[in-house]
């Protein structure tokens, strides 16, 4: 389980007391009275996902995070910037022919729509033309956890281990004197220059590390008997320092497992750009993007989407259902993470005007 800074509560108490005084451009009126009703909604949709089955939990999931942004919106836009949003944003064009899940396609409908006023206040890109739902489904790290049927050759996120140190071929540990990092998650029947492609193409934090070679030429991965993926070594650059991996990489890849820490190394999740883009896109935006399609599916195919939950002959319901029981913490989560950046964005911009 990825693990978060705050429990549900706690999340929710720490937004619940920004609505008596709401954050950055939000303070504005008429902004504020959509603040306060937003986030009061939001709250109840997310809650009341808690008591669902999930034949509709996503349908609530989506719309407590819909109105969880329109709050966002209304306190990142600059005064002469549109705050209110409209439209979704995003379309599924296949919701009716889809065998399953993950062949579902999300289409982005261009400026201007929630999705995309969303993405332009969290600073990162929107979907490329059209990406099938197992792709983002696998760019969160709760679905790279227990991703759909279909993701074999997927970029998944990744969990990075971060050290100055490494597992030999014989499981000892062994120091180098380079910054070195593992990443546990890529397919492991790669060549040594497929890896370095894919790291360069997908993984932009991950630019400046190549594959640690074996003597016999080989890529060196820890093999997982239960997995198609592995656990590869990394070395940096030579002017990459220990302290890049500390500093830069621990913050700017996605959400932090705070569980996971000894002396030795810290973990993380690198997070992969969709094929057409450049950058990762957040999180939350992801998370907006898979919630959106599973609402579509239970909203407009019914019948298929409950086809789609029985445990007895679906193999993506596990998955399914785990995502859906883990998106209320995890939104809750992410929903705070972005009042935060706002707020210091709006702080900054408040100094240099001064």
């Amino acid at each position: 389980m990825v693990e978060y800074r705050r429990t549900t509560e706690e999340a929710w108490r720490e937004i619940r007391a920004k609505r008596h005084q709401p954050p950055a451009n939000a303070h504005r009126k008429p902004r504020r009275l959509l603040f306060a009703a937003a986030m009061k909604q939001s709250e109840q949709f997310f809650r009341l996902s808690d008591l669902a089955g999930y034949e509709t939990k996503p349908i609530l999931l989506y719309y407590g995070l819909n109105q969880a942004a329109r709050g966002l919106i209304a306190a990142a836009a600059r005064p002469n910037e549109p705050w209110e949003l409209n439209a979704h944003g995003l379309t599924c064009p296949n919701l009716n022919e889809a065998r399953t899940i993950g062949d579902v396609t999300v289409v982005d409908q261009g400026s201007g729509k929630s999705f995309q006023m969303l993405a332009k206040y969290t600073w990162c890109p929107t979907l490329p033309v059209k990406v099938q739902l197992r792709e983002l489904w696998a760019s969160l790290p709760e679905g790279a956890t227990v991703p759909l049927q279909g993701s074999h050759d997927i970029c998944m996120a990744l969990r990075l281990f971060a050290s100055t140190q490494h597992l030999g071929s014989n499981g000892t540990t062994l120091a180098y004197p380079k910054a070195a990092a593992s990443l546990f998650g890529l397919p492991r029947h790669r060549s040594v220059d497929e890896l370095r492609q894919v790291l360069r193409e997908r993984y932009p934090s991950m630019r400046r590390f190549s594959p640690l070679v074996a003597e016999d030429g080989r890529v060196h991965t820890l093999i997982n008997a239960w997995s198609d993926r592995g656990t590869i070594s990394l070395v940096a650059e030579s002017d990459v320092q220990t302290g890049y991996i500390d500093n830069v990489m621990i913050t700017s890849c996605g959400p932090e497992i705070y569980s996971d820490r000894n002396a030795l190394s810290k973990s993380t999740w690198v997070i992969p750009t969709l094929a057409g883009n450049d950058e990762p896109l957040k999180p939350i935006v992801t998370w907006w993007a898979v919630l959106f399609t599973l609402s579509m599916l239970a909203r407009y195919q019914p019948s298929s989407w409950t086809k789609m939950l029985d445990i007895d002959s679906s193999p993506d319901a596990p998955a399914v259902e785990y995502l859906l029981d883990e998106a209320h913490r995890v939104c809750v989560n992410l929903i705070l993470d972005a009042f935060a950046i706002v707020e210091r964005a709006a702080f900054f911009e408040d100094e240099q005007s001064e």
